[in-house]
C-alpha cells in the first residue's frame, strides 16, 4: 500500500517540516473532523508564532499533498514546551464553532449580497462566527 502525502500550513505557510506528529480526532462515524491535535519541534518558534485562533490546515493525497483536506480549523490552545522538545497545539474545526454558538440572521432574496444562495449564506455564516 502506497504512503499517503501530507501538507500541514498554520495561516497560509507550509509548517510540514516542524510537524512531529498530529492526530485528526475524526467524530460521528467520520464525518466530521472536529479536533486535531499537532505536535511541533520546537525549532519552528525560530521561524513563526503560534497564537491562539490561526488557522490549520492538514491535507493529505497519494499523487500530491493537497488531493483532500483532511482538517481545517482553529487553534484553540497551545502547550508551550512539552519535556522541552515539543510544542502542543489543539484545534477545533470550525463547524464545531457553529454548534456552539446561537446565530440570529435573516436573508433577503432581493437586498442582501448573497441573494438567496445557500452556499454564500453558509459562507457568511462562517464568516460572523469566525469574527465573534
Amino acid at each position: 500500500m502506497a504512503d499517503y502525502l501530507t501538507k500541514i500550513t498554520l495561516d497560509g505557510t507550509d509548517v510540514t517540516d516542524y510537524v512531529a506528529n498530529y492526530d485528526v480526532d475524526k467524530r460521528n462515524h467520520n464525518q466530521e473532523n472536529d479536533k486535531a491535535t499537532l505536535n511541533f519541534d520546537l525549532s519552528i518558534l525560530s521561524s513563526i508564532s503560534i497564537e491562539l485562533g490561526q488557522t490549520i490546515i492538514v491535507t493529505r493525497g497519494l499523487i500530491t499533498s493537497t488531493d483532500k483536506v483532511e482538517f481545517k480549523g482553529k487553534i484553540i490552545n497551545i502547550d508551550e514546551g512539552r519535556d522541552n522538545v515539543e510544542y502542543e497545539i489543539v484545534c477545533r474545526n470550525t463547524l464545531w464553532e457553529l454548534k456552539t454558538k446561537l446565530l440570529r440572521k435573516s436573508y433577503d432574496y432581493n437586498i442582501d449580497p448573497e441573494a438567496g444562495k445557500i452556499s454564500a449564506i453558509i459562507e457568511d455564516l462562517f464568516d460572523r462566527v469566525s469574527v465573534d
